[in-house]
């Protein structure tokens, strides 16, 4: 297919094929930073950790500033949250269902996007806690663009594990320790957790600790995607754990206590 001149521009204009371009991201960026700076001709986006998130497109962006290069970040992780990704789940993963899609999509990216902005400014986590630096970011359909994102520090050395891969006790010890400063001060300061929405997390995540409706959708998949059979298998060993949302929650207080 050839694309017109028009079409090759707006790709061009594009962050990685979403709705988010490089204009929004240039705005946001100069005005969290006070700077005037343009994003340069040798600016680059790759798409990065692709399937570690169902709701999302995750990028490493390589920003090339015309000036204030050493106010600004030379790169970062931009994570972007749109219908598509969802939809594509829906459509592929058996068993799973989803209504309401656009609404909940929008409250996922934009509770997320409020976790990394107040992280340290508001919520007022121990700098324990392992979260990059918030550069920027938007909520979803902002100017009626379909999409939200939030750009953040990028770490260099650091791999993308699933929790069915094979990771050293000591990465799952440190994984818990920072689950548990979270967990606890969420648990410890309610009125600073408020300004996160709850309900959003039991809407998209409520049925992953429904183990009737984990063990159906692990089966299916199982039989569609024989290949994954021992991923699944891993996966399914843990559901003994939840039994619904209520236990989930109850589990995760407890644990902070």
């Amino acid at each position: 297919m050839v694309l017109t001149r028009a079409e090759k521009a707006k790709n061009d204009e594009q962050i990685i094929n979403t709705a988010i371009t490089w204009e929004i991201l240039e705005y946001d960026m100069q005005k969290a930073f006070g700077s005037l700076a343009k994003i340069g001709e040798k600016r680059s986006a790759q798409l990065m950790a692709d399937g570690n998130g169902y709701l999302s497109y995750i990028a490493l962006v390589v920003f090339d500033w015309t000036t204030d290069r050493d106010l600004l970040p030379e790169k970062a992780v931009l994570k972007i949250t749109s219908c598509d990704k969802m939809e594509i789940l829906i459509k592929e993963v058996p068993g799973f269902e989803m209504d309401n899609v656009r609404e909940k999509c929008a409250a996922a990216s934009d509770n997320e996007l409020k976790f990394y902005e107040n992280a340290f400014k508001t919520l007022k986590f121990s700098n324990e806690l392992r979260v990059p630096q918030f550069f920027c970011g938007r909520d979803f359909g902002i100017d009626g663009v379909e999409a939200g994102y939030f750009a953040i520090e990028h770490f260099d050395n650091v791999e993308n594990r699933h929790f069915y891969n094979n990771i050293q006790e000591s990465a799952v010890l440190e994984i818990i320790r920072q689950l548990v400063i979270i967990h606890t001060h969420s648990y410890n300061h309610p009125e600073m957790m408020g300004k996160m929405d709850g309900n959003v997390y039991e809407q998209l995540y409520g049925d992953f600790a429904d183990i009737k409706k984990m063990e159906k959708a692990i089966h299916e998949a199982g039989t569609t995607y024989p290949e994954l059979k021992e991923k699944l298998e891993k996966l399914k060993s843990q559901l003994k754990h939840f039994t619904n949302w209520e236990t989930y929650q109850k589990k995760l207080h407890e644990s902070c206590e």
